[in-house]
């Protein structure tokens, strides 16, 4: 993860200052603190319920910062977006868009898609490739999908209902977004 990250500058990745083996032979990275929280401390612990426009920013924010990702030769893919790997500098009180996500905890980061690969599956968030050892690009996308509807839901999306597609059943629970946020969520 600490190579992944030196590779890589965005605003919305955390800065590496150092990385190190400790004296018991384990490795440590120094990145920036965070004094925001996570998405899921926002939601779980402070309530949050975003704006139309408030949510449209973060779900465009999170697109951008793994198009950056995904573009990368090899594509560096994260495998593990959920609420809890994404965090903020600033607490929920600052706007979103002076606030952006920044996507946290690259232990688990693939830059070779392969098969076979190590087993990394977060309940409801993870793509369903991804039980069978496989992730891409589209891995990251689904969980990304699977963070929003935690986020409008206010519920762990393996709570939720499916179709017999398997898809989540979200009934009314996009009708206060934008129509381009819905129709991306619906996906």
């Amino acid at each position: 993860s600490s190579k992944v990250l030196r590779g890589l500058e965005h605003p919305q990745l955390p800065r590496v200052y150092d990385t190190g083996e400790l004296d018991d032979g384990s490795w440590a990275l120094v990145r920036e603190p965070f004094d925001g929280g996570t998405l899921e401390s926002w939601i779980t612990n402070e309530d949050w319920r975003g704006t139309p426009a408030e949510i449209r920013a973060l779900l465009e924010s999170l697109l951008e910062v793994l198009v950056v990702l995904h573009e990368r030769v090899p594509p560096v893919v994260h495998r593990d977006l959920k609420p809890s790997n994404v965090m903020f500098r600033h607490g929920p009180t600052q706007p979103i868009a002076r606030n952006p996500a920044v996507l946290v905890d690259f232990d688990t980061v693939a830059s070779v898609v392969s098969k076979g690969e190590t087993l990394v599956v977060s309940p409801g968030y993870s793509a369903p490739e991804q039980l069978a050892g496989q992730s891409s690009p589209a891995s990251d996308l689904y969980s990304l999908g699977m963070t929003m509807v935690f986020v409008v839901t206010h519920r762990e999306p393996d709570a939720l209902e499916r179709d017999e597609d398997g898809r989540v059943v979200l009934g009314s629970a996009l009708d206060g977004l934008e129509p381009e946020c819905r129709r991306v969520l619906r996906m």
